[in-house]
């Protein structure tokens, strides 16, 4: 992201699962954020389907902040997974910030059966 931009990314991924086997969804997101920019990155997954196999989302983040620049990073898993690992490195520069915000809802009723 370039010099003193101003960026909102918005995505959203599924695992879904019909059968025993397991289902994973297992992005790498990575973030190059020049002087001054700044992102907010609004990310929800979601698993569906009545199979019994595992739905596990496994995302990883690797960021890289130049002088003063901001990502502001909003996760929120709505439920339907069974098992989460998120992995999230950053080098930040001089005056950068980030801001992780992460809400994660497991399929519990499964967990009670």
């Amino acid at each position: 992201i370039g010099q003193g931009a101003d960026v909102t990314i918005v995505a959203g991924c599924g695992v879904h699962n019909e059968g025993e086997e397991s289902a994973r969804h297992n992005g790498i997101h990575r973030f190059f954020l020049e002087k001054d920019a700044h992102v907010l990155y609004e990310e929800k997954h979601v698993g569906k389907g009545n199979g019994t196999g595992i739905r596990s989302i496994d995302p990883v983040t690797e960021i890289t902040l130049g002088e003063n620049a901001e990502l502001e990073m909003d996760s929120l898993q709505l439920g339907g997974v069974d098992k989460t690992v998120r992995e999230t490195s950053a080098f930040l520069d001089e005056e950068a910030s980030l801001i992780i915000r992460e809400r994660i809802l497991l399929w519990l009723a499964r967990a009670l059966i």
